[in-house]
């Protein structure tokens, strides 16, 4: 896989409106780095052509993709419960005592039950990227290839 169709292969960004994406953008980007090498690394290995590490790294993504396949999973908040209150309102003269009420008393109690708000969708990311690309990283250099930093 190119690393051009690679943002579509790892994030379907963003579910919700308004989420700040620095997150995403920072995961994207570790994970590129990893595939790689993010610009500043490059994949080297003595006598190679650019079309012997395409083959190698065609060989090493589909090995790495039968043992860790995408799954994409949500990234939520977590629900939000409201407990549930009872509210109670008196008029009259009498007064509550050990669960009686005076009888020149009117009391209303009113209960709101427990609420549970499911929290909203944030993202989806590939649960097994990182083991993936670590496989990927291992496959080339078992391969001879060694990651270099470019100058």
């Amino acid at each position: 896989m190119g690393t051009e169709g690679f943002s579509k292969f790892v994030f379907e960004l963003p579910l919700s409106p308004g989420v700040n994406m620095n997150f995403g953008r920072l995961v994207f980007c570790l994970a590129l780095g990893l595939l790689s090498g993010c610009a500043q690394n490059s994949w080297q290995r003595a006598g190679a052509s650019q079309a012997d590490f395409d083959a190698d790294k065609y060989v090493c993504e589909r090995d790495a993709s039968s043992i860790y396949p995408v799954n994409m999973v949500d990234v939520k908040l977590r629900d939000q419960v409201y407990p549930g209150v009872t509210a109670c309102t008196g008029n009259g003269s009498g007064n509550i005592y050990g669960g009686q009420i005076s009888t020149n008393s009117t009391v209303r109690c009113t209960t709101t039950p427990e609420r549970v708000v499911p929290g909203a969708t944030v993202f989806r990311r590939d649960e097994n990227l990182i083991q993936r690309g670590s496989l990927i990283s291992s496959c080339l250099k078992s391969r001879g290839w060694r990651l270099v930093r470019s100058k």
